[in-house]
């Protein structure tokens, strides 16, 4: 069962970003309508009943073109499938513009027969390359508190958070193939890497999106010879480096330096036992020796008595 407002509100940045790309040709009456049923997760997913109507007030007002009905009914297109993360995507077409004009518009939205609520505003414009500090280039990139993208198909200027701590990335092994050890003496190729502190050049902090002040990091030309892998290049040639698999390589440089000191320790243990035996035999030797001493002067003494 649907909470009012359950994924209504998570829609919100989903739609904006296919609002600027499918504004930017102008007035068209199909785009795509993206979003999560976010407090649904668990208990909807898989084929459901949706119906989309679009108005002209968040509240009573006309309602513009037609609606679009997912049911799978004759006419209609088949139930949307949500997936068992609550996401959803749709394409959408009233039969009337719904951007420009400089008017809002309101989707309404139905979900498995329950009304959400409010209707969800789509704000008129031609076209938008900026949205909240979200700029659009001509190319696709994105900048985010930046026009500078460069080469990035997306830019932030500032900070990133993520509430997991955590970025995610595909891992199973069944989506792998020539899978080999990587090569020994990580910790080596590691140790050539040289940390420094530097400041980025003006010119660099006007035109490529980098910070001012002290900052620590390597030089690419440092790293390209150890992991060439690592770098890549601008369309003015300048290198950048994107690390890739660091976790595996630190793990693999304790490894080699796990083994390092298991060699040395075995190596001391071979060490002092060797000493331990010499130093045994050499008590060893001393101890007969007196015993042969002790056994002369005993013989000497029972000669003596037995004239």
């Amino acid at each position: 069962m649907l909470t009012p407002n359950s994924f209504v509100r998570s829609l919100a940045a989903c739609f904006s970003l296919w609002l600027v790309a499918s504004a930017a040709a102008g007035p068209q009456t199909t785009f795509v309508f993206q979003g999560v049923l976010e407090q649904a997760k668990g208990s909807l997913s898989g084929p459901t009943p949706m119906s989309f109507t679009l108005w002209d007030s968040v509240i009573e007002g006309n309602q513009l073109g037609q609606a679009v009905v997912f049911d799978g009914s004759e006419g209609n297109g088949s139930e949307v499938n949500i997936t068992d993360r609550g996401t959803f995507s749709v394409a959408l077409d009233f039969g009337v513009p719904v951007f420009g004009n400089g008017q809002s518009r309101y989707i309404e939205v139905t979900a498995d027969g329950q009304l959400q609520q409010p209707r969800f505003i789509v704000v008129g414009s031609s076209y938008s390359s900026n949205t909240r500090g979200i700029n659009v280039m001509p190319n696709g990139n994105v900048g985010i508190g930046t026009t500078q993208t460069g080469s990035f198909l997306l830019a932030v200027n500032g900070t990133a958070a993520n509430r997991t701590g955590t970025w995610s990335v595909m891992s199973d092994a069944r989506l792998k193939k020539d899978i080999r050890n990587v090569q020994r003496g990580t910790l080596d190729r590691l140790l050539e890497l040289r940390g420094v502190e530097f400041e980025y050049t003006d010119e660099a902090v006007a035109e490529r999106n980098v910070a001012s002040g002290p900052m620590v990091g390597f030089l690419a030309q440092d790293v390209e010879s150890v992991f060439p892998e690592w770098i890549e290049c601008d369309e003015q040639g300048m290198r950048y480096v994107t690390e890739r698999g660091t976790t595996a390589l630190l793990v693999e440089a304790l490894r080699d330096l796990r083994s390092e000191k298991d060699r040395e320790i075995a190596e001391l243990k071979a060490t002092h036992a060797e000493r331990l035996r010499t130093e045994i035999q050499r008590v060893e030797c001393e101890k007969d020796a007196k015993i042969a001493e002790l056994e002369a002067r005993l013989e000497k003494i029972e000669r003596s008595l037995a004239k």
